[in-house]
């Protein structure tokens, strides 16, 4: 537990958070595992996890939010916001992942876009 605790507190960063043109910078993400009594952080997300061979690993490669099968590869769709005030916007990006964790992007699909509002 002291050793999960401490992985906790200090986590390594294996990517950041995407949000488009965000005013602030983008915080790290960190991923934290157990192996028998092991505590371990990854720091390459592609390394930990090899090809691309399950719509799990397309997911948390991205952070998407749905996935779907698209010949070889995997089609994901994550939530992107442009935390900029003119204007505010949220859209749905849809991307493919190649086996090797190449990501090739689709499109980028406007949700909302509101004026005169912060994030």
């Amino acid at each position: 537990m002291a050793a999960y605790t401490k992985a906790l507190a200090n986590p390594v960063s294996y990517g950041r958070s995407t949000c488009g043109r965000c005013p602030v910078p983008s915080f790290p993400l960190a991923l934290v595992f157990t192996r028998r009594d092991a505590v371990r952080v990854v720091t390459d997300l592609k390394a930990f996890l090899g090809p691309i061979d399950t719509a799990a690993d397309a997911r948390l490669l991205r952070d998407a939010t749905a996935v779907a099968m698209d010949g070889n590869a995997w089609l994901v769709v994550r939530g992107e916001i442009d935390g900029t005030c003119g204007p505010f916007e949220r859209a749905d990006v849809y991307e493919r992942i190649q086996r090797d964790g190449r990501v090739d992007p689709i499109t980028r699909l406007l949700v909302s876009r509101r004026f005169g509002v912060c994030a």
